[in-house]
């Protein structure tokens, strides 16, 4: 596979963290992690370019294409092991911020209700689903609102695809630009096309050894908070 010489440079350049274990880049918007029908080119196909020696790269989790942030790169087939458990046993603590349209009530607290797959006009989507197996659960904290705009503290509890926008929109709070899982009421934001979620940080133990990592929010994120004079923009500049 060919790639784009920008693409891989674009990868390289949002690398945050090295070590002898672990590569952890900040994803770039638009890129999706694994590759799929319809998908040219993904993060994953990057993974050799940015291996110095003859290390075999490994992909831990996953975040969705619109989606910015933290993802975190195994080193070694044991490493991605010894991450997926983590991450399965809930040992890893993960912190995104999302911007959403209204406001959520209560403007704190958390979402508890299960999500599967559904099949809609030879598209699939995710939704509230009463399947008690699949449960999800996911923490919001309000962390100011202006504009009919909300910027939200979120931590999911289970790793569900698209579990954070299907469970804002359960609280009738879209995040804006998601037009996948937008309020039907929603439409006159459209012209907001860059969806606002961000991995914010993300900390875990691993081989004795206590990780914190943090990402700067992507210019679009930025840019919308000032645009609405939110104080928060000021953390980040």
């Amino acid at each position: 596979l060919s790639l784009p010489a920008r693409l891989i440079t674009n990868i390289k350049n949002s690398v945050l963290y090295e070590d002898k274990f672990i590569i952890v880049l900040n994803k770039p918007y638009g890129i999706p992690v694994q590759g799929g029908t319809k998908i040219s080119f993904s993060i994953d196909d990057t993974l050799s370019y940015l291996s110095s020696k003859q290390e075999t790269l490994r992909l831990t989790h996953r975040i969705d294409k619109n989606t910015t942030g933290i993802l975190i790169i195994a080193k070694s087939k044991e490493v991605a092991k010894n991450i997926a458990t983590l991450f399965k046993e809930d040992k890893i603590e993960k912190l995104y911020w999302a911007v959403v349209i209204g406001a959520p009530k209560p403007i704190s607290g958390f979402v508890d209700l299960p999500i599967s797959k559904i099949s809609h006009n030879g598209k699939e989507k995710m939704h509230i689903s009463k399947n008690y197996e699949k449960k999800s659960k996911t923490y919001y904290k309000t962390l100011e609102t202006n504009n009919n705009f909300s910027l939200l503290e979120v931590s999911p509890k289970t790793g569900r695809t698209h579990q954070i926008r299907v469970h804002l929109l359960s609280k009738n709070c879209p995040i804006l630009g998601d037009n996948k899982y937008k309020g039907c009421e929603k439409n006159s934001y459209n012209n907001v096309n860059d969806m606002h979620l961000h991995a914010k940080s993300i900390s875990f133990n691993l081989y004795e050894k206590q990780y914190n990592f943090e990402a700067e929010l992507p210019e679009h994120f930025i840019k919308t908070l000032k645009n609405n004079k939110f104080k928060s923009h000021n953390k980040v500049d």
